[in-house]
């Protein structure tokens, strides 16, 4: 007994289904990036300022969502919202405190607070971006 068959349609359900990959990528990561400017807007808020002058930068004005996202070795997406190089190399001092300073953990606390509104903002774009 022999049984043949024919199908059609493959390549275009194979082109289909690629630029729904690319859409969801798309989408993926402008809701990451939405969800980092709400955090990066809330850790220059609650950053520490310096009271000693001059022209150095201060870390309340260097907080950045990076321009590119990346993908983890899980392939989870993400942006790195954080201070650019100018200031990264003493964000440690006033988040986990020195010997002659308390830690103001202001990063960990600005995420906490932050949450519900990044979900918001990446619920709303994931929305707009499926038409739901």
């Amino acid at each position: 007994m022999k049984i043949e068959m024919e199908m059609q349609g493959f390549k275009e359900l194979d082109s289909y289904l690629s630029s729904l990959a690319r859409k969801d990528e798309k989408i993926n990561k402008a809701t990451v990036k939405a969800g980092g400017a709400i955090l990066a807007k809330e850790i220059n808020k609650n950053a520490p300022r310096s009271n000693i002058g001059g022209s150095h930068p201060h870390i309340d004005e260097d907080i950045i969502v990076g321009n590119r996202t990346r993908k983890d070795p899980d392939g989870e997406i993400y942006a790195v919202v954080g201070p650019t190089k100018d200031t990264k190399y003493r964000v440690h001092l006033p988040e986990f405190g020195t010997i002659h300073q308390p830690a103001n953990p202001f990063i960990q606390q600005s995420m906490k607070s932050a949450n519900d509104r990044m979900l918001e903002a990446m619920v709303a774009v994931i929305r707009k971006g499926y038409k739901l």
